[in-house]
């Protein structure tokens, strides 16, 4: 993990109940940031205290049993959801980003980007032919990198909503695929013409983070 050099860092071992009441804490001016480690200790399967041991938990939401982020403002985990996004053209073809953060331009691969090609997508751009996107959603949290520094990413599930100009009636020639085992989804549409006006949205919200992503479209 980490952290703002200009932090002083001090590394506590709290008992559950201690942990629970820290979680809790109201006041944002008693305290400012903590963040919990790479590993824990779980205090209440140890009967012998001397034979406690530390055991693996990466960051996983379903690890921690209770929240130890606190941003100043309200306790929670702090990060974002981010859209990775695959084009698929006409003939079926998937074009994707491989030479982000160089240029943003979708060339055609078989192979997946990886996380270092990864721009976070905000907006798609449909025109008159028959194609589609494939969005993948991933959760990334901050001040949690891997020895490369790259944001590491957060299992869990996520809501989806796709709306039409207010509305999820989905129109004829769109068709929408849902993945909820993978967080992701595909959007496609016939041969029709689009407007330019992005009155379509996808929202994604996450069951665990509770952060929330748009992604703008025009229809």
């Amino acid at each position: 993990m980490n952290l703002d050099p200009t932090q002083l860092q001090i590394q506590i071992k709290a008992q559950d109940r201690f942990r629970k009441m820290i979680a809790n804490i109201s006041n944002k001016n008693a305290l400012t940031c903590v963040m919990l480690g790479d590993s824990d200790i779980d205090y209440e399967t140890a009967i012998d205290i001397e034979h406690t041991r530390i055991m693996d938990a990466p960051y996983n939401c379903e690890a921690i049993k209770y929240p130890l982020i606190y941003n100043g403002e309200g306790k929670g985990l702090s990060g974002q959801i981010n859209c990775f996004v695959r084009q698929i053209d006409s003939n079926g073809n998937i074009k994707s980003l491989y030479n982000y953060p160089t240029n943003n331009t979708l060339t055609y691969g078989k192979t997946i980007p990886t996380l270092e090609n990864g721009f976070d997508w905000s907006q798609l751009t449909f025109d008159s032919t028959k194609m589609g996107y494939i969005l993948f959603f991933e959760t990334l949290l901050d001040n949690y990198l891997n020895e490369d520094n790259i944001p590491q990413r957060m299992s869990e599930e996520y809501k989806f909503t796709v709306t039409f100009n207010g509305s999820e009636i989905v129109p004829t020639k769109w068709d929408i695929i849902y993945d909820y085992v993978h967080g992701s989804l595909l959007i496609g549409k016939d041969s029709l013409n689009v407007g330019s006006v992005n009155n379509g949205m996808i929202t994604i919200f996450g069951l665990t983070s509770r952060f929330q992503k748009t992604v703008i479209f025009n229809y």
